[in-house]
């Protein structure tokens, strides 16, 4: 399926939407609008959130800095002294056809994206290594 996004809920077929859709874009800059087109529908599906709200953006940013820290610095860095999370409220309304998940279905999916990533540690292996004394205890 395709990535869709727009402000609001984009409907060409019915042209008061589609001219508030239009009037809303036109609202912003030109980096507003790069930003949008090639960046915010991607940070939605990364972070499993489908629509910035007001009550969305700490969720987005506190997920961006789980699933993609170093993209979240980069933002950062290109936004200077502009707060993201102020930032993300210019575009308020903009949404992405992403499926919203509750926090818990989004640790479990990172969980279960990265699990194997990490060598497994048994039990016993983790009391052996509780039981290694402390190095200056050697000297």
């Amino acid at each position: 399926m395709a990535l869709e996004f727009g402000l609001g809920r984009y409907d060409r077929h019915d042209p008061k939407k589609s001219e508030a859709w239009t009037a809303r874009w036109n609202t912003l800059d030109k980096n507003d609008k790069e930003f949008a087109y090639n960046h915010l529908s991607f940070y939605l599906l990364f972070t499993d959130i489908g629509m910035v709200t007001e009550k969305s953006i700490p969720h987005i940013v506190a997920r961006l800095r789980i699933h993609s820290p170093d993209i979240l610095t980069d933002i950062e860095k290109c936004l200077g002294d502009t707060d993201l999370k102020v930032y993300l409220r210019k575009f308020i309304g903009f949404s992405a056809n992403v499926n919203t998940t509750t926090s818990t279905e989004f640790i479990k999916r990172m969980t279960e994206k990265t699990k194997h990533q990490l060598p497994r540690l048994t039990e016993k292996e983790a009391t052996e290594i509780s039981k290694i004394p402390d190095v200056f205890s050697l000297i």
